[in-house]
């Protein structure tokens, strides 16, 4: 991909025919100020601090494809922050109530399961028969009125479809099939409720389009729209958010061939639960990005992790993943006050303790960092361990101008309640 940017010059040209000419052995570039720039993927353990959207009971929240593996994830989130009103749409819709303890298909079956589950709890679930991207029945029955609820305050859009087939392979109706529902209906809901007039839409992306997946060529053109909108939405004071996931495990995408999770991995990434991203999504309501990228690294076999991700390293110890379980990550920020000198200090042994090789109960709150061998090389990696663990920046010498775990726990402790 090549981003010329806004206004782009003459001179910009130049370098397009440069690179034509002889490409570099990169996926992202642009062009800014007559220079050739290389787009990189890096973490972000800073979090710009926003008050996270409270969900109004007295609102009604919709999500599309919302009868679907993910979709059905989404809805259970929503009510776990608050949301009393769902509305759940899907092509197909649910059997009559009359008829749910009939015999079903599993899909089916896990639906009615999720929404009895939900409405257990005191969540008004409304499964509605909707092709998302039919603007005139959208229009019609996304309202009030319709509904017999009230007034529509969040969307997510999960809707989707996969069909794999390479490049060779694809036709015309392919590629519209692919592109319809996350397309057009996203298109269908920007129109429907635009900028503003929500207090939150999330678009549910994936990382198609960085990590490379057989036979997934229009599924990736699909996710970059969604990107694209987003960014145009919250350009125009609209809460949008799209998330680029990786896959979740055994849902969607997650039923990938073996080709395809072999491609994966290859590429030094790991599938994720979806108990995982709910809680990585937990994290994201206290960023105002429009855009997250959502992976589980691993240790890439030589020469696998193209440079697009040289930054990206695996946050546990460089062994690979395995389908292992991810660490638990203890975010300093989002605890109470007096609890947090205990968390950081939990993460400062154990962090420790997985890079030197001593005993977390050998590692004393007094004892200096450089009597258990800590050297400067350890030092760097702790350091990014411990960022990636804490989702505190940290300078390059934090742990010489905090030289025991006490000190170093300190710190920290008075980072995360400032």
């Amino acid at each position: 991909m090549l981003d010329l940017g806004e206004g782009a010059e003459e001179a910009a040209f130049e370098l397009v025919a440069s690179v034509l000419h002889a490409p570099p052995a990169e996926d992202w570039l642009a062009i800014r100020n007559g220079e050739l720039l290389a787009g990189r993927v890096v973490p972000r353990p800073d979090r710009v601090r926003t008050p996270p959207v409270n969900l109004r009971p007295d609102a009604t929240y919709v999500v599309t494809g919302g009868l679907g593996a993910l979709g059905l994830e989404a809805a259970r989130h929503l009510a776990a922050r608050g949301a009393r009103r769902l509305v759940l749409t899907s092509r197909r819709g649910l059997p009559p109530r009359s008829a749910w303890d009939d015999r079903h298909d599993e899909a089916t079956r896990h639906a009615i399961g999720v929404v009895e589950e939900l409405e257990s709890q005191g969540v008004s679930v409304l499964p509605l028969a909707l092709d998302v991207t039919d603007a005139d029945a959208a229009r019609a029955t996304l309202t009030p009125d319709f509904l017999r609820m009230p007034p529509i305050r969040g969307v997510v859009h999960a809707a989707g479809a996969v069909h794999g087939r390479l490049v060779d392979d694809l036709d015309e109706d392919s590629i519209r099939e692919t592109l319809h529902a996350k397309v057009l209906g996203a298109v269908v809901l920007h129109e429907l409720f635009p900028p503003g007039s929500i207090d939150e839409m999330v678009l549910f992306s994936s990382t198609a389009p960085l990590v490379v997946l057989p036979g997934c060529t229009a599924y990736a053109a699909a996710n970059s729209f969604l990107d694209g909108l987003a960014a145009h939405r919250r350009h125009r004071g609209g809460n949008t958010t799209s998330i680029a996931w990786t896959v979740w495990r055994d849902t969607g995408l997650g039923r990938l061939t073996a080709d395809g999770l072999q491609s994966m991995q290859a590429q030094g990434f790991g599938d994720i639960t979806p108990a995982e991203a709910l809680r990585v999504w937990n994290c994201l309501h206290t960023t105002d990005d429009g855009y997250a990228l959502v992976v589980r690294p691993s240790m890439p076999p030589p020469g696998g992790r193209r440079a697009l991700f040289e930054h990206i390293r695996d946050p546990r110890s460089g062994e690979p993943d395995g389908g292992a379980a991810a660490e638990p990550v203890t975010l300093l920020r989002d605890l109470p006050a007096d609890e947090v000198p205990d968390a950081a200090m939990a993460v400062i042994r154990s962090v420790v303790a997985a890079e030197t090789g001593v005993p977390e109960d050998r590692i004393e709150p007094e004892r200096p960092f450089s009597d258990i061998g800590l050297d400067s090389v350890m030092g760097i990696a702790i350091r990014g361990k411990l960022q990636q663990h804490t989702g505190i920046e940290l300078s390059a010498g934090v742990l010489w101008t905090h030289p025991t775990p006490a000190a170093l726990t300190r710190y920290l402790s008075g980072v995360a309640t400032r």
